[in-house]
């Protein structure tokens, strides 16, 4: 791998793991940090706080990273009745052994952020979706995005240093909007999943331009970029992203079977590669892929997932949102004015999330995970 992503193999050994205390000294009171590592018989979590950490071991069977993958495909496949049955499962693994541990050392009160360090196959489920207490049918879950705003990184010692290095950087305006939309189709699906048309074209997506330019709206005016259809090529955004507080891509994600071959697709077909993606110098403090799967990649034994997104944090940017699954095209776009009002509002980045996560849930008890809960932060 580290001859595929030569920039990964330069950070990976000039970043040592740190000394807890210095990761400790970067956490404040409203923090905790979540560390999973799975052995085959033990999962180990660590949990860390500004002044307090410990390590709960938790014994698990060869059955384990089947049900991690049984949950998620519960999710892809919108079965609710799987999803409720394998949540039940892995929180009593996950987060159950650890809830009163975690309430007991922030409280009852306002809500606080996990920073989730997730490891093997872990890294492909979104936490928000477990339970803090048992499921009851009939009533509203109690999930952990209930409690608590959540934010994932690679490493707690990369994590600790992306706050060590965190600086005001200058840009042009604030907004970058970029929608290929894939015009040429007549039927949208209504996914912006990996999947052409019978004519080898890209779906249409006729609700990623309403919603690149609704929020670009959102900004003042002369702040905000928006580039649509056939403008939306793979030239316009290398010019442009560099100058950009905040670059949002409504497209299409293709995943090939041959993970150097996969990348976001612009208009005509041409592709950002994830390789492409680690050797990008930018300075975005915001990074959103409104796009399926972009933040799904080939996952490494010891590096952990590999995807698109690993390659932007990387290259500069300071948090990437990006989606687990195949997103809804008119969903993504309600999700992301959700997400963007109240980002604007003054929340930061995994307050603003959480908040977009919350109102859909509130909207609808009977909602699906994978229309509030695809989109995940890795940075915060």
């Amino acid at each position: 791998m580290e001859e595929t992503y030569p920039e990964y193999k330069r950070l990976k050994y000039q970043n040592t793991v740190l000394p807890l205390q210095q990761i400790q000294e970067q956490l404040d009171e409203n923090q905790l940090l979540l560390n999973y590592f799975l052995t085959a018989q033990t999962l180990f979590i660590q949990f860390v706080s500004e002044d307090e950490t410990e390590i709960v071991e938790i014994p698990i069977d060869e059955n384990f990273p089947e049900l991690v993958k049984r949950f998620a495909r519960s999710i892809r496949h919108l079965n609710l009745l799987d999803f409720y049955q394998y949540t039940e499962k892995l929180s009593k693994i996950l987060i159950r052994p650890i809830a009163d541990l975690i309430l007991d050392i922030f409280g009852y009160q306002e809500l606080k952020q996990l920073i989730i360090i997730p490891h093997a196959h872990l890294s492909q489920i979104p936490f928000e979706t477990l339970l803090t207490s048992p499921y009851v049918k009939g009533e509203q879950p109690k999930y952990l995005i209930h409690q608590f705003d959540v934010s994932y990184h690679y490493s707690a010692s990369l994590w600790c240093l992306q706050q060590k290095q965190k600086s005001v950087k200058t840009a042009t305006y604030d907004f970058l909007g970029i929608a290929p939309v894939y015009e040429k189709e007549t039927i949208p699906t209504g996914n912006r999943a990996d999947s052409k048309t019978e004519n080898n074209e890209w779906d249409y997506l006729p609700f990623s331009e309403n919603e690149v330019k609704e929020l670009s709206q959102l900004f003042e005016k002369n702040q905000a970029k928006c580039f649509v259809k056939k403008e939306a090529s793979k030239i316009t955004f290398l010019a442009e992203v560099n100058q950009a507080k905040i670059v949002h891509l409504a497209a299409h994600f293709h995943q090939h079977e041959r993970p150097k071959l996969s990348g976001l697709v612009f208009k005509n077909d041409e592709k950002l590669y994830i390789q492409e993606a680690f050797n990008l110098d930018l300075s975005a403090n915001l990074f959103v892929l409104s796009a399926c799967e972009s933040a799904v990649g080939q996952l490494y034994k010891s590096e952990g997932m590999m995807a698109i997104n690993r390659g932007l944090l990387y290259s500069g940017v300071q948090n990437i949102v990006s989606a687990l699954f195949v997103v809804n095209d008119n969903q993504a776009y309600e999700f992301m004015l959700h997400f963007y009002k109240s980002l604007l509002t003054g929340k930061n980045v995994v307050n603003a999330l959480g908040e977009a996560k919350r109102i859909l849930l509130a909207k609808n008890k009977e909602i699906l995970p994978i229309h509030w809960a695809s989109f995940v932060l890795i940075g915060g």
